[in-house]
């Protein structure tokens, strides 16, 4: 006892919750209690004073002195109550009556209490019938828990029952005051180790996160606001319920608390779950009459993993609580109250459960006393089952913090919980995995209206038809654009039924493959058509692919007819195929009739072969329909309002399935495409974008947008285009700010899918309102397309919660080429779909249900990585180093070190007594690999990293240090200052200990926005303008250093270069780094 002070001491529960309590009055503990009967309502209130009087903690106040982190208790003399008579209108309905309740219960809660002066204990008796009252109690949790308030009315109803002449129970009780000084003892006492020890092992000194599914981001305030839900388990559920917990030796409170558990790990993921389980604190039959806050939640710490049953989560669970039952005196939360933050970061459990009997009535002199409501705020918690036992059924309260969920999140985690105990009740021996958690609604919300998709299209033409209808319609428009020529649709649909023709000649029709390895120009869009149009499928072939790529995908799709162009023709010259030069073979293809040939493709057949990265160490084709194209096209003009502006420029490689929309989109629409250069690359775009203006899509990557960022002017936004589909990889609301902000009419849209199923299947328009950080959804199925998350039993995930992401419609590839076994991996039979045959193709992409019915984008189950925009199985770059006869291990990862930077690091074990030199695997990588594969940097380890399994521990492995990009052994060092400077900005921008004069930027681990860092960086040192397709041109420092010379300013601004080599001279690259990070600080404060 602190006497100098005239208080007390909290007890352990006490600090812990006052500590919570700063942020907010949402803490206390109510009940509203029926009186139905000739109440004498004097006689009752003189009943609630003698009650007050023999409990202390009912007339204790909280002091808190100068100087001092926690308050004391102090007790004070007298009945202190706040008492109050309320008569409802008579007239009032029975639903009116409880909307009073509610009201009153509310105003309650918001009501702060004077912890200082009290009095604390707040009582309104409301009048809503001549022979019916409703009690309200009201008290701070710090006073008062569940337990106390059924033991504080049943002591009022016992004092009513003994009238004013008979006092009040004058037997002994313990006192809270007792109690706390006992608990404080007990955590003090130097025989409290084994029970700390204990509790250590449950709560770990790291955080114990637990993020709910449909959580707001970012919501975590010291506010806490927590609403309630009731739902009630019907008496043959409940019996069912009770013969399982009695079946396996377990309480009824038990199997809903493994219940609770499992729903949290299936809603989450996590395996691991802690619970806090609410203990009464009334261990001793010398408690059980006791008042004040005597219960805590304690923590129960379960592990899951999918293959557990039922069973043995409940076994465990009940013997996790009965130890912690055992050490219940012991357990309390670490705090320092010594600084304000502490107090900001109070500890609770995200989960709690409570599980207690319901207040059975008691009749005091007529009047018969029974529980309607209550609620106690004991702790903090995001979410809180409360289970209240009833002779013949279940009453359950899901309680949950309002801040962090909406009531609909309520509901919606409550009927989860109801079909999960009925499965239970159904299967008690199943996984955990394989239990059901879905109610009717939910499951037909998830699979038929979040895909409630189906719209018409010409699903029995094919592309090239519609193009010679568009054609027919606007023969004198402008079809394609290119460095100063023109086609026109009438020239390019004649030049295209031409070169048709000429390959019919040939043989070709339907299902042949004809592979085109063309320039970017108009030759290569008749080519396009002239294949659609011959009956025969397409595959493109990037120009950059090495000779050894290139040739796979030849031999691998057999294809019939190479088009090229003269000058490459020697680079195939052991190929099989028939080569036609468009340039050179023209004459001939030209005798051709311009007229449209007999259309003989179907829908069904295949329109174009696109190889991507396979995980086995080859590229893989994947073979698309005409219908799937047809479907995607007519959605994607009519939705993207491609007749609205001019057309689309065409930047992006042919390979590149997002270069269908900007390709043909508009040439089905009557606009016109304009066809950028490839060495111009985004500089090209953004030229054009200023130029031109008014296109009715720009299609980019979100990479490629952060690049143009930075290439266009705040003005020159507005009028550019009239919208951004943006695909290719996971976008982000920053990359979008300066289009939001300064262009607000554009529309951005973020476009999802894989090449499995034509460009794309989902898409997510922004809105004004929509966050300025943070992802941006996928969003919704296009039209004809369906998108399912699924757990490993193909069956619904809850919305919120992460699921693979399955695709079905009519955009489904048909296969991959030649790879039956593969095709049948990864387009499944549709468990969904009322057709037989039906597929689902799996994408192993990870994603959750927003509750819109938008779909997020979270990431992979495997180890495919998107690098600006570039599909990657690092698979096939392991299977191209382990080639190499020195390399025994290899293993490459995508390592984001740097927020926004993504990067292939490759980890090399050689092997035994075997050097090699990092230039020569380079070298070897690249006769096979595109050059967007290649790893950026080398590291070499004695031996992979591996996990108790035995499997390569991917996260274990270093992070490549400055310098591990292999080029150490070429080094040479910068010869002049304004080299030195340069080759600092190259270090710092790849992050890199040292830059020599002849290194490449991009073996450096360089790549398209690094680049654009560094020509932003010379432009702002040395006030020069270099291209940024020079350093894509292989540019070297030296050469970059020579370029700045060339490029230097009229005289008078030069001084900025003189004073920059001036301070650089005699200096380390060290302090060079230094003082450039320095200056470039100051100019953005100037």
């Amino acid at each position: 006892m602190l006497s100098q002070i005239e208080g007390y001491r909290l007890s352990p529960q006490q600090q812990h919750l006052w500590l919570l309590q700063q942020g907010g009055a949402a803490y206390l503990s109510q009940c509203a209690v029926r009186l139905a009967g000739k109440l004498n309502r004097e006689l009752l209130r003189e009943a609630l004073y003698r009650v007050v009087n023999r409990h202390e903690i009912l007339r204790t106040t909280f002091q808190r002195p100068p100087g001092i982190k926690l308050p004391v208790q102090a007790i004070g003399e007298g009945s202190q109550v706040l008492w109050r008579f309320v008569e409802a209108d008579a007239s009032s309905s029975r639903a009116e009556q409880e909307a009073e309740i509610e009201q009153l219960f509310q105003a309650d809660r918001h009501q702060p209490f004077d912890y200082e002066h009290g009095p604390l204990l707040r009582a309104t008796l409301l009048a809503t019938a001549p022979q019916e009252h409703l009690l309200i109690l009201c008290l701070p949790a710090l006073c008062a828990d569940s337990m106390s308030l059924n033991n504080l009315w049943r002591e009022i109803a016992a004092a009513y029952a003994a009238g004013p002449e008979v006092a009040a129970d004058s037997g002994e009780v313990v006192q809270y005051l007792q109690f706390s000084e006992w608990q404080n003892e007990i955590i003090a006492d130097d025989d409290a180790q084994a029970g700390k020890e204990f509790w250590q092992r449950q709560v770990s000194a790291t955080p114990l996160p637990l993020t709910l599914p449909c959580e707001r981001p970012g919501a975590a305030t010291a506010s806490f606001e927590p609403c309630a839900l009731v739902r009630t388990i019907e008496p043959e559920l409940t019996a069912r319920l009770r013969g399982v917990a009695a079946r396996y030796d377990a309480s009824l409170a038990t199997l809903l608390a493994a219940c609770w558990q499992t729903l949290l790990w299936r809603l989450t993921g996590q395996a691991e779950v802690v619970l806090g389980n609410v203990n009464d604190g009334r261990k001793y039959d010398e408690l059980q009459g006791a008042l004040g806050l005597l219960a805590r939640a304690l923590p129960i710490r379960s592990h899951f993993a999918e293959g557990l049953t039922f069973v043995e989560v409940l076994r465990a669970t009940e013997q996790l609580t009965r130890a912690a039952h055992d050490w219940l005196e012991y357990f309390a939360w670490p705090h320092n109250t010594e600084t304000a933050a502490d107090l900001a970061d109070t500890p609770f459990f995200a989960a709690a459960f409570e599980c207690a009997p319901w207040p059975e009535p008691c009749t005091a002199d007529g009047v018969v006393f029974s529980v309607v409501k209550q609620h106690a705020y004991c702790d903090r918690f995001k979410v809180k089952l409360n289970c209240f036992e009833q002779p013949d059924m279940l009453r359950l309260e899901l309680h949950y913090d309002s801040q962090l969920l909406t009531p609909r999140d309520g509901a919606r985690l409550a009927a989860q919980l109801q079909r999960l105990l009925a499965s239970i009740a159904a299967e008690p021996t199943s996984t955990i995995g394989a239990l059901d958690i879905l109610d009717d609604d939910e499951r037909r919300q998830l699979v038929i209206e979040f895909n409630d998709t189906a719209g018409t299209y010409p699903n029995e033409k094919c592309l090239h038809q519609l193009f010679e209808e568009q054609a027919a319609r606007t023969p004198e428009q402008v079809a394609v654009t290119f460095e100063g020529r023109q086609l026109s649709y009438r020239e390019l649909n004649g030049r295209a039924n031409q070169l048709a023709a000429y390959l019919q000649t040939l043989g070709i029709g339907p299902e042949d493959l004809v592979a085109i390895y063309l320039e970017r120009s108009p030759e290569m869009v008749v080519a396009l058509l002239g294949v659609l149009k011959a009956g025969a499928a397409y595959v493109p072939l990037d120009l950059t692919y090495p000779t050894e790529r290139l040739a796979f995908m030849l031999a691998d799709a057999q294809v019939a007819v190479l088009l090229t162009q003269e000058r490459l023709v020697a680079q195939f010259s052991e190929q099989q195929a028939r080569i036609v030069s468009l340039d050179s073979d023209w004459p001939t293809i030209a005798t051709q009739s311009e007229g449209n040939v007999v259309n003989r493709a179907r829908p069904a057949n295949a329109a174009y072969v696109i190889y991507t990265s396979g995980s086995t160490g080859k590229p893989k084709g994947v073979v698309i329909p005409q219908q799937g194209l047809v479907n995607y096209l007519s959605w994607c003009t009519a939705v993207y309002r491609v007749r609205e502006g001019t057309g689309a420029p065409v930047h992006s490689p042919l390979g590149f399935d997002l270069t269908v929309t900007s390709l043909f989109a508009p040439l089905l629409s009557g606009r016109s495409i304009v066809l950028l250069p490839e060495e111009q690359g985004v500089e090209g775009l953004a030229a054009t974008l200023r130029e031109r203006g008014d296109f009715s899509l720009v299609k980019i990557t979100p990479s490629h947008l952060e690049m143009l960022n930075q290439m266009l002017t705040q003005a020159e936004l507005p009028g550019s285009a009239r919208a951004l589909i943006i695909g290719g990889e996971a976008l982000t609301n920053e990359t979008l700010e300066l289009w939001r902000t300064y262009a607000p009419e554009v529309r951005l849209i973020n476009e999802y899918g894989p090449t499995e199923t034509v460009v794309g299947c989902c898409i997510y328009e922004v809105a004004a309102a929509d966050p300025a950080t943070g992802a941006v959804p996928i969003g919704r199925p296009i039209a004809n397309m369906q998108v399912y998350l699924l757990d490993t039993y193909l069956r619904p995930v809850p919305v919120g919660v992460a699921g693979e992401l399955y695709i079905g419609g009519a955009g489904l590839a048909r296969a991959y080429l030649g790879q039956p076994q593969l095709t049948a991996e990864r387009f499944v039979p549709n468990p969904f779909a009322a057709t037989p045959g039906t597929r689902l193709y799996k994408t192993g992409d990870l994603a959750r249900h927003l509750p819109d019915g938008n779909v997020e984008y979270l990431g992979r189950t495997d180890y495919q990585v998107k690098i600006r925009g570039f599909r990657i199985e690092l698979g096939e770059i392991e299977a191209a180093l382990w080639q190499h006869e020195s390399v025994r291990e290899a293993v490459v990862v995508a390592r984001q070190d740097t927020p926004g930077d993504t990067r292939l690091i490759a980890y090399i074990v050689p092997q035994h007594g075997e050097t090699f030199a990092l230039q020569e695997l380079r070298s070897v990588l690249r006769a096979s690999l595109p050059d967007y594969m290649l790893p950026s940097a080398f590291i070499t380890l004695k031996a992979l990293p591996l996990t108790p399994n035995g499997k390569v521990d991917r996260r274990a492995l270093p992070a490549p240090g400055r310098g591990s990009t292999g080029l150490e052994e070429s080094y040479v060092a910068p010869r002049t200052p304004l080299e030195k400077v340069i080759a600092v900005i190259w270090a710092e921008t790849v992050g890199v200990a040292r830059v020599g004069i002849h290194d490449n930027f991009f073996e450096l681990g360089g790549h398209s926005l690094l680049a654009m860092q560094v020509i932003s960086r010379i432009r702002e040192d040395f006030q020069v303008e270099l291209p940024v397709r020079s350093i894509f041109n292989g540019m070297t420092v030296a050469e970059m250093a020579e370029a700045v010379l060339a490029s230097e300013p009229e005289p008078g601004r030069s001084e900025k270069i003189a004073r920059v080599l001036q301070t650089v001279e005699g200096m380390t690259e060290t302090e060079l780094l230094e003082a450039l990070q320095q200056k470039r600080g100051a100019n953005e404060h100037d």
